[in-house]
């Protein structure tokens, strides 16, 4: 991940930190000093989806505005969304292109506060 992001920020002229770390790793202090939460293409392995979900409560109890999960649709993404449409403020957008090739995505939105 980080010469991906490494090329990421240099195309975009802006410089970002990176940390190796697991989900379970990140504490509710940290997370209040952020609004939004995001992450891309993070839900690729089945037992992904109960580290998310606490991971978005912990950021939610720290005062974290919204979280954003975008993904291709796999199956531990709808685990996470079926988990967080039942006990949280949480919505799916899809978005579709049709150029250069026809593809749907899909986007977890969980308002906090």
């Amino acid at each position: 991940m980080q010469p991906f992001l490494s090329l990421q920020a240099s195309a975009n002229d802006c410089h970002v930190n990176f940390e190796a770390r697991g989900f379970e790793s990140l504490s509710k202090e940290e997370l209040t000093a952020y609004t939004t939460v995001i992450g891309t293409d993070i839900c690729f392995w089945d037992d992904l989806a109960q580290p998310l979900f606490e991971l978005i409560g912990l950021a939610l109890e720290s005062g974290v505005a919204r979280v954003i999960i975008a993904d291709p649709g796999r199956p531990p993404f709808w685990d996470l969304v079926e988990l967080c449409m039942t006990s949280l403020d949480a919505e799916v957008v899809t978005r579709r292109i049709y150029q250069p090739w026809k593809t749907e995505k899909f986007i977890l939105l969980v308002n906090g506060r």
